[in-house]
Order: C-alpha cells, then sequence, then structure tokens
C-alpha cells in the first residue's frame, strides 16, 4: 500500500508539474497579489502607480479573465488621470478579449463621451446594461454625462438621481454632479457636492474645493 501511494503521489506530481493548475502556479499567484496592490493604490489616488503595479501582471498570468480586469483598471485609471486616450486604448484591448465585458463597456462609453464622441459612447453605456453583471449606478451617471454633453439637462437631472436612487457607491457621482449643478449656476449646492466627493478622498473634488478656496 505505501508503495502504491507513492507511486500514486509521484504521478500526481508529475500531473501537475507537466500540467500547472493556476491554484499552484507562483506567477498567477504573484500576479493576483499585484492585482490587490494595485487597488490599495488606486485607494489613496496613486493612480500611477497603480497603473505600473498592473503592467507588471501582463508579463506574469495566462488567465485571460484576469487580463480583461487589468486592462479595464489600467484603462480606469489612465481616466481618473483624465488620459482619456490612454484610458480608451486600454479598455479596447479588454474588450479585444471579452467583448461583453460589463464594466469595461460602461467606462468606454464613459471615456467616449469625456472626449467628444457621446454618439459612440452611448452605444457602450447601452451595451453595458444589457449585461446583468453591469452596476446600473455606475451607467446612469454615465448617462446623465451624455446627456449633459447634449445639453438636455432635464434629462442629465433624471439620470444623476437615477444613479443616487440605486443607493450603492459610485466613483466621482458628486463630483460629476457638482460640475453639472455649476453649469447651471447652482454654485452654492455644487460646492456642497465638491466637499462629499472631496469626503470620499476624491483628488477631484479636494482640487476644486482648493479652487473655490483660492477665489474665496
Amino acid at each position: 500500500m505505501r508503495a502504491d501511494f507513492k507511486k500514486l503521489f509521484d504521478g500526481a506530481i508529475a500531473y501537475l508539474q507537466a500540467n500547472p493548475n493556476d491554484i499552484y502556479d507562483e506567477k498567477e499567484v504573484k500576479a493576483n497579489d499585484l492585482f490587490n496592490e494595485a487597488c490599495k493604490y488606486s485607494e489613496s489616488n496613486q493612480f500611477e502607480t497603480a497603473i505600473s503595479t498592473l503592467q507588471k501582471i501582463l508579463f506574469l498570468t495566462k488567465d485571460d479573465l484576469l487580463k480583461t480586469d487589468v486592462y479595464n483598471n489600467i484603462g480606469y485609471y489612465y481616466a481618473r488621470l483624465k488620459d482619456y486616450q490612454q484610458a480608451i486604448s486600454n479598455y479596447r484591448k479588454a474588450l479585444t478579449i471579452d467583448p461583453d465585458h460589463a464594466y469595461t463597456n460602461d467606462n468606454l462609453g464613459f471615456a467616449l463621451i469625456m472626449t467628444g464622441e457621446p454618439n459612440e459612447g452611448v452605444l457602450c453605456l447601452e451595451k453595458a446594461m444589457q449585461n446583468e453583471q453591469n452596476d446600473p449606478a455606475y451607467t446612469y451617471r454615465n448617462f446623465a454625462l451624455y446627456h449633459q454633453h447634449k445639453k438636455a439637462f432635464h434629462l442629465a437631472e433624471q439620470f444623476f438621481q437615477r444613479s443616487f436612487n440605486e443607493g450603492t457607491p459610485v466613483d466621482l457621482l458628486e463630483y460629476y454632479y457638482a460640475e453639472f449643478l455649476l453649469e447651471q449656476g447652482d454654485i452654492e449646492n455644487a460646492k456642497a457636492f465638491f466637499l462629499k466627493s472631496a469626503q470620499k478622498n476624491e483628488e477631484e473634488g479636494i482640487a476644486r474645493l482648493r479652487q473655490f478656496d483660492r477665489s474665496d
């Protein structure tokens, strides 16, 4: 029995070496560690460091699902830096792997709207909404930005409120709503929403409040 067990054990080890499973693959473990590390950098607004951390993963992983998330997150961090062309490039790489990826379609729609391509952008938002894994609160915010770009302010207000009503945290929702209010001339309420953005440690809201402080 002992010899048989050893034979089975040796066979199992040989199989794992010939067919490495991601669970036991040191490179995949390192890739996942780097992904989590990048998320922590992003939480403190260190987006450039988060990007460089994620880029290392692409040399380690063979997991297409992880690659999709990596390209999506790189794109998102570039968008936070307002480098929308780099954001779009990385979103498209993610969609080359998974064309139906909900978050990436939503994020690509946002970036296209922000770069003056609202008609293509809204198609991406509509595609994102067709995926049950999508987060509608983010997409409603992006629809609001689309309508704001089109100067359909009543529709923009409706979609901002739909995003708020989802009751889930949305990055930069308060910030973009503040910018929307500012465009309407509602300075005091805009300041209040910039403050809410800053309280979420969003650098965009913090920077806007500094501008108001300098002008007061």
